[in-house]
């Protein structure tokens, strides 16, 4: 009221002529000719002030802030104390838009030569303006969080925009042992003649056909803690053609994405290391390419997992189960881990049953499950928690094998995770199927068309406030 009243109001004419309605993510540009005050007023719509919720702030920030940026505004303040109606606190309110600006705002040029003027963007500066906070410390440790959180989803999403030639087990390798030099993580790499020597069998089998041998990647972020970790497993296929059971042509290129489950992982470690969380967390992620060469793995083939289990391969595009069996296996047997989460850009019958919009949830553990799905709302980053009835499980019987790697092609999404189930025996296991939501066909809100980054969010909050 104060900055329309200076600028002469501009803002209450534009909402008494109807030209500003507030519905949800409407923005309006106003102009001053004052001689004092704010010279240009970005008005947004919040939408209907019983359904505001975190989402919608984010979602309404968003539109402000591409608006500001279409402008080509270098500095914007964003008056906060508009934007929480009653319904979210001021820290609250801090917190989204430091974790919500950086997100809004990313854009991924490293390759590109020629970038017209137009297409950079000009807004460096977000100042985030409040009144309603007694304690200004609490609010500045709250922004920096909320900015370290939004670097690590940024980060995963630079990791999955790179190509596979770029990106390949070796390289995501040296991602991670920079994390590690960064915080003072130990991080250990088995290459190929380790993974042999103690029996990593399918996940040397999914990346036999590439020039680029697989690596076992682990992260300990308190090696010499007695306390057992959290382990968070990333699926790290940094290129899946499918191998034998090949891929359709059309698409493919995207499949440079399937380490997304990895890139969340490492993600996720960063942002520990930047907030100094202090539980022991490790990562580890197994890492091949899944492509077409002379020692490629056949249908047929039939290997012995680490665990000691066989596993019969109908299918080389199932490659993502076999890599994951392998890393389940080594940590439980490695780490003894408290509780095991893994994320993987697993099956596309997951996209399936629940499009882009939410990921899905396996647990054998209700307190894990309920600490996920809390974390997963608080973030946006929604999970939906399918069955594990064990019915499915007969789906994964083989005549010749302890197991076979697909079933009989329903309930795909439900079976892959029972196949993984066998890896992580008795210990609290929580499964998200993220295929759908690693990637988005066209830009929503804060998540741009292509890689969204879900999972560091998620698994920082459920790491950090839920567990």
């Amino acid at each position: 009221a104060e900055a329309d009243r200076i600028a002469g109001r501009i803002a209450s004419q534009a909402i008494e002529r109807g030209d500003f309605r507030g519905r949800k993510e409407q923005t309006i540009s106003l102009f001053s000719s004052a001689d004092v005050g704010p010279k240009r007023i970005i008005l947004v719509g919040l939408g209907k002030a019983e359904a505001y919720c975190d989402e919608t702030m984010r979602r309404s920030l968003t539109a402000g802030l591409k608006e500001a940026a279409r402008m080509e505004i270098s500095e914007v303040n964003v008056d906060l104390d508009s934007f929480t109606l009653g319904r979210v606190n001021s820290i609250r309110a801090v917190e989204l838009a430091a974790e919500t600006s950086p997100l809004a705002l990313w854009r991924y040029l490293r390759y590109r030569t020629e970038i017209k003027d137009e297409e950079k963007s000009k807004l460096e500066k977000v100042r985030l303006l409040w009144t309603d906070a007694d304690d200004p410390g609490e609010v500045e440790a709250v922004a920096i969080r909320a900015g370290a959180v939004a670097r690590g989803a940024c980060y995963a999403r630079d990791l999955v925009s790179r190509p596979s030639n770029e990106l390949y087990p070796e390289s995501l390798a040296q991602e991670a042992r920079e994390i590690g030099q960064r915080h003072g993580f130990q991080v250990e790499v088995l290459d190929e003649s380790g993974l042999g020597k103690i029996g990593l069998n399918a996940l040397l089998a999914v990346g036999a056909g590439s020039a680029r041998p697989p690596r076992l990647i682990v992260v300990d972020t308190s090696p010499k803690s007695a306390a057992k970790p959290v382990v968070l497993v990333g699926k790290g296929i940094t290129f899946d053609s499918g191998g034998i059971s090949i891929k359709p042509a059309k698409g493919m290129e995207e499949m440079k994405g399937d380490m997304a489950g990895a890139a969340a992982v490492l993600g996720a470690l960063d942002v520990l290391g930047d907030i100094g969380w202090q539980g022991r967390v490790v990562g580890v992620v197994p890492a091949a390419e899944n492509v077409l060469g002379p020692s490629a793995q056949h249908p047929g083939d039939i290997w012995s997992t680490y665990q000691g289990t066989t596993v019969e391969v109908l299918n080389t595009d199932a490659e993502g189960r076999l890599a994951l069996a392998d890393a389940l296996a080594y940590a439980v047997k490695n780490f003894e881990p408290s509780q095991i989460v893994d994320l993987a850009t697993l099956t596309g019958a997951c996209v399936v049953a629940l499009g882009h919009v939410t990921s899905g949830l396996f647990c054998t553990d209700d307190k894990l499950c309920d600490a996920i799905q809390r974390a997963g709302d608080l973030t946006g980053e929604r999970v939906w928690r399918l069955p594990l009835y064990e019915e499915y499980e007969e789906l994964l019987k083989s005549e010749i094998a302890d197991l076979k790697n697909i079933g009989d092609g329903s309930a795909g999404a439900i079976v892959a995770a029972f196949f993984l189930k066998r890896f992580v025996g008795e210990i609290p296991w929580a499964h998200i199927d993220i295929a759908g939501t690693f990637w988005q066909p066209k830009a929503k809100s804060y998540l741009p068309a292509g890689p969204t980054g879900v999972g560091v969010r998620l698994l920082v909050e459920a790491l950090t406030r839920q567990l």
